[in-house]
C-alpha cells in the first residue's frame, strides 16, 4: 500500500489505513520527539498526541510536501507546546537510560556510531531546555531566529544567544569526552 492509497484511507477513517500509517511513521516521528522531550514518557505523549491530530486534519494534507516532512513539523510544534506547558508546572526529568529507540536515530550506524549518536543525544537532551529547543530549531529543522523567536515568544536576540550558550556547551563536552579521538 503506497502512502496516497493510506493517506486517502485515512480520510474515510479506515482503521487499516490508519495502522498502516502509524507503523510506517512511528519510530521516524519518536526520533523526531527525543530530540526536543527531555525523556521517552514525553516523546511518546507527543507522537501519539500528533498522530491523534494527523488523523483528525489529514485532509488538510495537500501534498504540497512529502507526508513525513508535514507529520514532522506537527511533532515538533507538539513538543514546543509540551515545553511551553511545562514551564508553567515546572516539571521536567532527566532519564537517558529508559531509551529504547536510542538506537534507531540511523539505521546506517555501525556500533560505534550508535554510541555516538546517543552520546550526543543524550548532551543535547542535557541542555537547558531553551537551549535544548533552540538549538534543535535552528540546527535540526533550519529555522531562523527571527522565526524561532516568534514561535517560543521570545526576542530574536535571545534566541542567538541560547544558541551560541548550547553549542558552547556541546562542543566542550565533545572535546572532554572520549568521542575527540575519532573526530581529529
Amino acid at each position: 500500500m503506497n502512502i496516497d492509497t493510506i493517506i486517502k484511507g485515512c480520510i474515510q477513517e479506515d482503521r487499516l489505513a490508519q495502522q498502516s500509517l502509524f507503523d510506517l511513521n512511528y519510530q521516524v516521528m519518536m526520533r523526531v520527539a527525543l530530540f526536543y522531550c527531555k525523556n521517552q514518557i514525553d516523546a511518546e505523549n507527543v507522537v501519539i498526541e500528533s498522530f491523534m491530530y494527523v488523523y483528525k486534519n489529514i485532509s488538510t494534507f495537500k501534498g504540497e510536501s512529502k507526508f513525513q516532512t508535514w507529520m514532522r513539523k506537527i511533532v515538533v510544534n507538539k513538543s514546543i507546546t509540551l515545553y511551553k506547558n511545562n514551564i508553567k508546572r515546572n516539571e521536567r526529568e532527566i532519564s537517558i537510560d529508559q531509551y529504547p529507540y536510542i538506537n534507531e536515530i540511523s539505521s546506517d550506524f555501525n556500533i560505534i556510531g550508535q554510541l555516538e549518536a546517543q552520546f550526543i543525544l543524550h548532551l543535547i537532551q542535557n541542555l537547558p531546555d531553551s537551549e535544548r529547543l533552540v538549538f534543535n530549531l535552528h540546527f535540526t529543522e533550519g529555522y531562523n531566529h527571527k522565526e524561532i523567536g516568534e514561535i517560543l515568544n521570545i526576542p530574536e536576540s535571545t534566541s542567538r544567544w541560547h544558541y551560541s550558550k548550547a553549542r558552547y556547551k556541546l562542543q566542550n563536552q565533545l572535546k572532554s569526552s572520549n568521542l575527540q579521538k575519532h573526530y581529529k
